[in-house]
């Protein structure tokens, strides 16, 4: 009879344990906007690239330009995990089936077709109007202002306005 109720108080507590992990204990959600976009001075590099090659047809599609118009996301999380603003990019990104890579440092490389890239002046092959080096990174805005955190790190809060964009930038801007 010992040993009876012995299981029975260990199965109660178990029931009770799953019970309270399924309730989802500290499970939360949070709404943000997300946008995704091309800026200008990438455009009007790939522009002048295709130019200098020979591709007078070249064209970003106007509707290629801005990939995510800031869409509302809803995003589940548990209280102790907080929510980065590459984590939201991500769920913005599969949530809307679109193609994104990052690398292993946890940086964006590519939306879509669009990837970061690093540009050096070849006096074999130039480009009119780029005489210095120059690279073009997806940097981001918080609220529109830069914020003080990489995109791996920066958590964000409940009605932010996460904006990324592929334009000229340092690798510290991430």
């Amino acid at each position: 009879m010992k040993k009876l109720m012995i299981r029975v108080i260990a199965l109660s507590l178990a029931a009770f344990m799953l019970m309270a992990v399924m309730c989802g204990c500290g499970g939360k959600s949070m709404k943000i906007k997300v946008g995704v976009k091309l800026g200008q001075d990438y455009i009007d590099f790939k522009y002048a690239e295709a130019k200098s090659k020979g591709d007078e047809d070249f064209i970003i599609p106007a509707d290629e330009r801005t990939i995510l118009d800031n869409l509302e996301v809803t995003i589940n999380y548990d209280e102790d995990d907080p929510v980065t603003a590459l984590r939201a990019l991500r769920d913005a990104c599969e949530n809307n089936s679109i193609d994104f890579t990052m690398n292993s440092a946890g940086r964006v490389e590519k939306i879509r077709t669009y990837t970061t890239l690093s540009y050096t002046p070849d006096a074999n092959n130039p480009i009119e109007g780029y005489d210095e080096p120059l690279s073009f990174i997806w940097a981001f805005t918080v609220n529109g202002e830069e914020p003080a955190g990489r995109v791996n790190t920066y958590e964000v809060k409940e009605g932010d306005v996460l904006v990324f964009t592929l334009s000229a930038g340092t690798e510290e801007a991430e």
